[in-house]
């Protein structure tokens, strides 16, 4: 065991052993300069801040959170978009210097949103679910999913999905539903949400457990 300390910026000092353990990150945010690390945070913070305005097929937004809520996708998950050359539709109104050393240029093959799975019984969330409609296990499901013996059990995009053609990413948009809820009728889901100023995880939950209440119209 080495004897060797390295001095933090904070003054304490670390055996050497303890320190090579440490994440890159955490090395670098405990001996880099202060006044350099807060400059280096403050841009990491504008890079990655929620609250800037970002263009999607579906609208613009004034938070990425907002335009991941529209999308029914994840934060993090919006801004794989909005920073991927494969999807220009997706995009920062505001773009920033460093953006471009994050961007890509892949095509996300999961879609927009999951993919479902089709059989011929419907079309389901999950494996669990097609396997109880078919009174089957979920790794029979999965396995005729694989095998060319079974063309019509296969995986599908649902709602927002991407299409491929000659190797491009294509959007199709969300085909919207009216919503009631003790304030309304509301043209789509994300309008509901606003007007009872839920995020999409609160609003999902009175979807589940309040449905006299809170449910989609069905489709004409």
């Amino acid at each position: 065991m080495s004897d060797l300390k390295i001095k933090l910026n904070n003054g304490l000092e670390v055996l050497v052993d303890e320190f090579i353990t440490w994440s890159a990150y955490k090395q670098a945010q405990l001996t880099m300069p202060i006044e350099k690390r807060k400059a280096l945070n403050k841009r990491l913070k504008e890079i990655t801040d929620t609250s800037r305005v970002v263009v999607t097929p579906l609208g613009t937004f004034e938070s990425v959170s907002l335009a991941s809520e529209a999308h029914d996708i994840a934060v993090d998950v919006m801004r794989k978009y909005l920073l991927n050359d494969a999807y220009p539709e997706f995009k920062y109104l505001i773009p920033l210097p460093e953006d471009e050393s994050l961007r890509t240029n892949k095509v996300l093959y999961n879609g927009i949103l999951r993919k479902y799975i089709k059989t011929p019984l419907g079309i389901f969330k999950n494996a669990n679910d097609a396997a109880k409609a078919h009174n089957f296990s979920p790794d029979q499901i999965k396995w005729r999913i694989h095998s060319d013996k079974y063309p019509e059990f296969h995986r599908t995009d649902e709602s927002v999905g991407t299409e491929y053609a000659n190797g491009k990413a294509t959007i199709v948009k969300k085909s919207n539903k009216k919503t009631v809820t003790p304030l309304g009728t509301f043209d789509t889901k994300v309008q509901a949400m606003k007007a009872h100023n839920m995020t999409r995880n609160e609003f999902n939950k009175m979807l589940s457990y309040n449905p006299k209440e809170f449910y989609f119209l069905k489709n004409d």
